[in-house]
């Protein structure tokens, strides 16, 4: 039949088009502060009613290039008894985040302060 002659496969070069997919994949998967407060913003604390993200209980977000992400957070209450629900849903929330491998959350030893909730 004419036109019918054997299939011919173009490959990409090694090295200029597999970098860039490469570099793609990895801007895909990069976690970000931003990220992972938008995820924590449905996290209320179950005293006062707000999220965790606006009270500012949230004081620290250490991230790492290998997916593990820590939260360091404060109590609005000292010695609260719903800390452990509270901080396990931090917990939950951050794991959720596409590209987060692992999430960990630290209580901090200082007291809340209310300057730090945002209007």
């Amino acid at each position: 039949m004419p036109g019918r002659g054997p299939t011919m496969w173009r490959m990409a070069s090694c090295c200029g088009d597999n970098q860039a997919f490469q570099m793609h994949i990895e801007e895909k998967n990069m976690i970000t502060e931003q990220m992972i407060l938008e995820a924590l913003r449905p996290v209320v604390d179950p005293e006062i009613g707000m999220s965790v993200v606006d009270l500012g209980m949230i004081r620290e977000i250490v991230l790492d290039k290998e997916g593990k992400v820590e939260i360091k957070m404060v109590l609005t209450t000292p010695f609260c008894p719903l800390a452990s629900m509270l901080t396990a849903q931090v917990e939950q929330a951050t794991a959720a985040v596409p590209g987060v491998k692992e999430a960990k959350v630290t209580l901090l030893d200082e007291p809340w302060n209310p300057a730090w909730m945002k209007h």
